[in-house]
């Protein structure tokens, strides 16, 4: 994901709502544990609107089923996760055009939203307001480069002990460490009643994906991403995305390996090597949409 300019200030800034449903707990007589919660806001209230299929509206026929999940998403979040600090990301309007300009079909699978969800959206910063949490976003760009850049901040200024991502994007399993202790839940209920067992830290990202969270992006990049309309480099699928990246640590890598090693001396096969050597720009564009 793309970095806005965030400043540290303005990192403290963004986080000042904190919870009253999400008490900390006092770990010892002065030190209190300062969790982070960082909540993917579209990506929770469409995936919540096509999960709820009966009707729900207000008396006066606005549809609430998506503000409904929503809203009990982010209660349970803050049951179960107990932030100290949380932020609604949301995306900031003009957020794919760079991106299309370096692949003009970005997205472009995606239908615009139904009326009856596009209803909800300007409630959903109240909503969360009334629960504590402050909404943010940044013009010109796409919610989880937000979520990316106040996830990498708060980690390399060691502001909290944990950060919790609530997003169904790919992407974002990229920034999950260890010794930074950011993790990524999906949005549903059932896992958030056991976030211990279901969020994503460095060993689930090597389960789903067989590779580490510093190669997400690389494997994106060989494999391409349907949902947001990104196609992979040609014969290289999930399984030798992942034995290409075990054999060459990074993208880069593997590319100069194409490019240079002798004949049979590639990884996987002499037809693979000869693909990638054709399609480096289409491996290197995507790259450049997937970081």
């Amino acid at each position: 994901p793309r970095s806005p300019s965030l400043s540290v200030t303005t990192l403290v800034a963004l986080l000042l709502a904190t919870a009253a449903q999400a008490a900390p707990e006092v770990d010892g007589p002065r030190r209190m544990q300062r969790r982070l919660l960082l909540i993917d806001s579209f990506s929770v209230v469409f995936q919540q609107y096509h999960a709820i299929k009966h009707p729900m509206s207000t008396r006066a026929g606005l549809p609430t089923n998506g503000l409904f999940g929503y809203c009990r998403l982010l209660i349970s979040a803050l049951e179960h996760i107990r932030p100290t600090h949380a932020a609604c990301v949301l995306e900031g309007g003009g957020g794919s055009v760079e991106r299309q300009k370096v692949l003009p079909t970005y997205k472009a699978n995606r239908a615009a939203p139904e009326d009856s969800l596009s209803q909800q959206f300007s409630h959903m910063i109240p909503l969360a307001e009334g629960l504590g949490i402050r909404s943010v976003s940044k013009r010109g760009y796409e919610a989880d480069d937000v979520i990316a850049t106040l996830a990498t901040l708060a980690a390399d200024t060691k502001t909290f002990d944990s950060i919790t991502i609530l997003s169904s994007d790919k992407d974002l399993m990229q920034l999950v460490s260890s010794s930074a202790r950011v993790r990524v839940c999906k949005p549903n209920i059932k896992a958030l009643r056991d976030v211990q067992a279901a969020a994503f830290g460095e060993a689930e990202v090597m389960d789903a994906f067989g590779v580490r969270p510093s190669q997400v992006a690389d494997y994106l990049a060989l494999v391409g991403d349907s949902s947001d309309n990104i196609p992979g480099v040609p014969s290289i699928g999930p399984k030798r995305a992942a034995k290409l990246l075990a054999e060459y640590p990074t993208l880069h890598d593997i590319l100069h390996a194409a490019e240079h090693a002798k004949p049979k001396a590639f990884a996987l096969s002499e037809s693979l090597r000869a693909k990638i050597v054709e399609h480096r720009g289409i491996a290197l564009r995507n790259m450049d949409l997937v970081t």
